[in-house]
């Protein structure tokens, strides 16, 4: 069975297979009322990959797939359309949680402002004369699948998915990061992405970017 887009009834089982699949991530840490405010920013961008399995029992999202096959353009949609609510709500977790709040100023805070201002403040006059169009790369954000549903083939099958939408959306090539040291590294590259560097976060985490050319 071929994986479906996320739908709304969704949204609950998927955070909670969040929370748990991502323990320890920075955007866990904002809590559920804002991983529910964010997955509906996802479901509500037209350039976003959002895509699931669900149990046969009633599980709800079993495993889970976000992405998107025009990051630049998903980005702005989603400050545009729900980043005052996204915002507040993480000004609203950091006063509850002070620790992680200074985690958030300390790390975040300067580069999410600096994003919003280029999304609020930009013409949308596209490229100037003369300059080479960026290469058009597609990306996968998120890949989970409930623990007891690994071993099943989903997590290859939603990338597959992910693919033929960026193939569709005539993206040259789709990339995905993982943490340094994760499991995932291995599957990645038994499934024959390539990889294509090292990212440290804000934070000081290390991700693998891996890619695949379309």
């Amino acid at each position: 069975m071929a994986p479906t887009r996320l739908r709304e009834q969704d949204i609950e089982s998927a955070v909670r297979l969040h929370q748990h699949a991502m323990d320890g991530e920075f955007l866990t840490g904002g809590g559920r009322r804002f991983l529910c405010a964010y997955y509906r920013t996802w479901l509500a961008s037209p350039v976003s990959i959002a895509l699931a399995y669900r149990g046969a029992d009633g599980d709800g999202a079993v495993a889970v797939l976000l992405g998107s096959v025009r990051p630049e353009v998903h980005y702005r949609t989603m400050v545009r359309s729900g980043g005052p609510q996204l915002a507040a709500l993480l000004a609203a977790r950091a006063v509850l949680h002070p620790l992680w709040g200074v985690s958030l100023v300390r790390t975040r805070a300067r580069r999410y402002a600096r994003g919003v201002l280029r999304v609020l403040t930009r013409s949308g006059s596209g490229a100037q004369p003369h300059t080479p169009a960026p290469r058009r790369i597609a990306e996968v954000t998120h890949l989970m699948v409930d623990e007891a549903y690994r071993g099943h083939g989903y997590a290859r099958a939603l990338l597959d998915e992910a693919q033929k939408l960026a193939v569709a959306a005539q993206a040259e090539a789709i990339v995905v990061v993982t943490r340094v040291g994760w499991s995932a590294e291995r599957f990645y590259e038994h499934l024959g992405w390539t990889r294509a560097g090292e990212v440290i976060s804000a934070s000081g985490e290390r991700f693998i970017r891996y890619e695949r050319q379309l």
